[in-house]
C-alpha cells in the first residue's frame, strides 16, 4: 500500500502480529521459566532472567519498533524501490508459496511421514542413558586434558570421592565430686544411662574442673594430660540410683593418677570411641580394601583410617612390614591414636576422625569420574554396607566433589522431565486461551514436543548420553519451537477470515467452496509468514 499514510499501515500491522507476538513472547518464557523447578540455583537464576529478557525484547518490538516506524517517513524510500523495478512480492514468498502448493499436494505423504517419525521415537528413547564427564568434555588432544592423563598415571587419581564412616557419636557427661572414685571404680547418676551393659566396651574420661589451662598451646596441650585420666569400662553393675563403673586395672586408679582429693570436681565423658576398638578398624581396612579393588571404576587409591593407623603402627615397631596392620587391643590403638595426634598436630587428626572418635572419613581417589562408573562404585559401596557394616552399627555417607557432581548430573536431569511437563503444560494453556481454541493450541503444541521427542531419540540411536548440557534442550525447545506454529496459524486464521485479501491459484481451478478457501489461506499463509518464520 504504497499510497496509503504510513501510520494507517503501521496500525493494520500491530493488529495483525499483536496477538501471535505475544504467545510466542510468553510461550518462549514459559520455556525458559521451568527451569524454575530445578534444586539447582544457577539454573533456577539462568532459566529467570532469560525470561526477563524475552519479556523486554517482546515489549520492545509492540511499543519501541512501532513508535520508532510511525516517525520515519516511508515515501522516498517506497518511489526508490518501485523506480528500481521492486516487486511486492519476494523470490522466498514465491518459492514458500510452491512449498505450501507442494505440501497441499502431497499432504496425506507428510502426514504419513509425521507419524511415522513420531512411531519410531520410542525405539530410539528406550536407548538413551544418563552419563557425564567433567572431563570428558574436553578434546582428547588438549593440554589440560593431556596434563590430566599424566597426573592420573602418577598418582592415585585428580578426583575425590569422601566416604564419611559413622560408627556411632553418643556421647554421655557430667559433673561428680572426686568421693565418687572408688580404686577402680566410678561412680554416676544410674538414670543418666538406660542400659548399663551397653556401656561396657566404652571409653571413659575423666578431668579435673578446678585447675586453669595456661595460654600458651604447647603449655595447655601437656596441662590438659595432667589432668586427663583415660580408661576403658570393663564392667558395669548398678546399685539404688548409682552406676559403678570399672575400669582396666593397667590404667590404675583414677583419683591417684589425678591427685584429687574428697571435695574436688571431676568432669566424666563416656563415648563409645569405636575406632579405637580393633574389630571396628578391622571392618573399616575391609572396605578400604573392597573400594580399592573397584579398578574397572578408575579407583586409583584410598586413605583412610585404617591405612593412618597400620602405617602410624609399622613406624612405631621398627619399619618392619610384619607390623604394618591393625593392632590386637584396645590400648595399643589408643596409644597410636595419641602418638599420631603428637607428630601431626590436633588439627590433622581432626581431618581424619572426629574428637570421640565415632565419625573419620575416607578419601577415594579417582582417576576417571564419570557419572555411570562413579555411580556403580557408589553402589556397590552402599551394598558392602548393608551386608558387612549395618549389622554392626557402621553408617556411610559421601561428599566431595565428585559427590556433588553426582547429585548435580542427577539433579539436572532428574528435573528436566518436570521442566518439559511444566513448559508443555504452560504452552498449552497460553495457546488455547489467547488462540481461543483447544484445536488451535494442539496444532502449535505438536510440533516442537515432536523435536523433543525426535532429539531424544537421536541421541538414542546415537550412543549420545543424558548430562548436564544434553537434557536443557527439551524445555527450551518446546517454548521457543512454538512460535513458528503459532505465526503460521495465526496468519492462516487471518486469510481464511479474510483480513488479508486472497490471491487466485492455479490449484484451485478443480476445488470450490470452503475447501477453496482452506487452501488459499494456507498458500497465503506459507508466502507471507514462511521468510520470517525462515529468518
Amino acid at each position: 500500500h504504497p499510497d496509503a499514510d504510513h501510520r494507517v499501515v503501521l496500525l493494520d500491522t500491530l493488529s495483525e502480529i499483536g496477538r501471535p507476538v505475544i504467545m510466542a513472547g510468553i510461550t518462549t518464557g514459559i520455556g525458559f521459566l521451568a527451569f524454575v523447578f530445578s534444586p539447582i540455583a544457577p539454573v533456577r537464576a539462568f532459566g529467570t532472567f532469560t525470561a526477563i529478557g524475552l519479556a523486554f525484547c517482546m515489549a520492545w518490538s509492540l511499543t519501541v519498533i512501532p513508535a520508532s516506524l510511525s516517525l520515519i517517513n516511508p515515501l522516498r524510500i517506497t518511489a526508490r524501490r518501485l523506480r528500481s523495478g521492486f516487486s511486492a512480492e519476494t523470490g522466498p514468498q514465491r518459492f514458500f508459496a510452491r512449498l505450501g502448493r507442494g505440501v497441499i499436494r502431497f499432504r496425506v505423504t507428510v502426514l504419513i511421514g509425521a507419524l511415522a517419525l513420531a512411531a519410531l521415537t520410542p525405539f530410539g528413547i528406550a536407548k538413551m542413558e544418563t552419563q557425564d564427564s567433567w572431563i570428558d568434555g574436553f578434546a582428547p588432544e588438549s593440554e589440560f586434558r593431556k596434563a590430566t592423563n599424566r597426573f592420573n598415571e602418577q598418582f592415585h587419581g585428580g578426583h575425590s570421592l569422601l566416604v564419611k564412616v559413622d560408627t556411632g557419636s553418643e556421647r554421655i557427661e557430667g559433673e561428680i565430686d572426686a568421693a565418687a572414685l572408688d580404686g577402680m571404680w566410678t561412680k554416676i547418676d544410674a538414670r543418666a544411662v538406660p542400659d548399663s551393659k551397653s556401656l561396657i566396651g566404652w571409653r571413659m574420661r575423666l578431668h579435673r574442673t578446678d585447675t586453669l589451662s595456661p595460654s600458651d598451646p604447647a603449655q595447655a596441650r601437656q596441662h590438659a594430660i595432667l589432668n586427663t585420666w583415660t580408661t576403658w569400662v570393663t564392667d558395669a553393675k548398678t546399685e539404688g540410683e548409682l552406676l559403678w563403673l570399672k575400669g582396666i586395672p593397667s590404667h590404675g586408679i583414677a583419683k591417684f593418677g589425678l591427685r584429687l582429693s574428697d571435695g574436688d570436681r571431676v568432669r566424666f565423658e563416656l563415648t563409645p570411641s569405636r575406632l579405637m576398638q580393633p574389630e571396628t578398624m578391622h571392618r573399616i581396612a575391609g572396605l578400604e580394601t573392597f573400594i580399592e579393588s573397584h579398578k574397572e571404576q578408575a579407583v586409583g587409591g584410598v586413605v583412610g583410617t585404617a591405612d593412618y593407623l597400620a602405617t602410624v603402627n609399622f613406624l612405631r615397631r621398627g619399619r618392619k612390614d610384619e607390623h604394618r596392620g591393625i593392632p590386637a587391643g584396645v590400648e595399643e590403638i589408643d596409644w597410636l591414636w595419641r602418638e599420631y595426634t603428637r607428630m601431626r598436630g590436633d588439627k590433622r587428626i581432626r581431618q581424619l576422625i572426629d574428637a570421640d572418635f565415632g565419625q573419620s572419613v575416607l578419601t577415594v581417589f579417582l582417576r576417571d569420574a564419570n557419572f555411570v562408573d562413579t555411580g556403580n562404585l557408589m553402589r556397590d559401596i552402599r551394598e558392602y554396607e548393608r551386608e558387612n557394616l549395618t549389622p554392626h552399627g557402621i553408617r556411610l555417607s559421601f561428599a566431595g566433589d565428585v559427590a556433588v557432581s553426582q547429585t548435580l548430573i542427577g539433579a539436572i536431569v532428574g528435573t528436566q522431565v518436570i521442566s518439559v511437563v511444566a513448559a508443555l503444560a504452560g504452552d498449552l494453556a497460553v495457546t488455547v486461551i489467547l488462540g481461543r481454541s483447544f484445536v488451535f493450541g494442539i496444532l502449535c503444541v505438536i510440533p516442537s514436543l515432536l523435536a523433543v521427542l525426535l532429539n531424544f531419540a537421536v541421541m538414542g540411536w546415537m550412543g549420545m548420553p543424558l548430562g548436564v548440557a544434553t537434557s536443557m534442550f527439551s524445555s527450551m525447545t518446546l517454548g521457543m519451537g512454538v512460535d513458528y506454529a503459532i505465526h503460521f496459524l495465526q496468519s492462516y486464521r487471518q486469510h481464511r477470515a479474510g483480513i488479508i485479501p486472497a490471491i487466485s491459484d492455479p490449484l484451485l481451478i478443480k476445488v470450490e467452496g470452503r475447501s477453496a478457501e482452506r487452501i488459499v489461506a494456507i498458500i497465503e499463509a506459507a508466502r507471507t509468514t514462511g521468510p520470517p518464520i525462515l529468518v
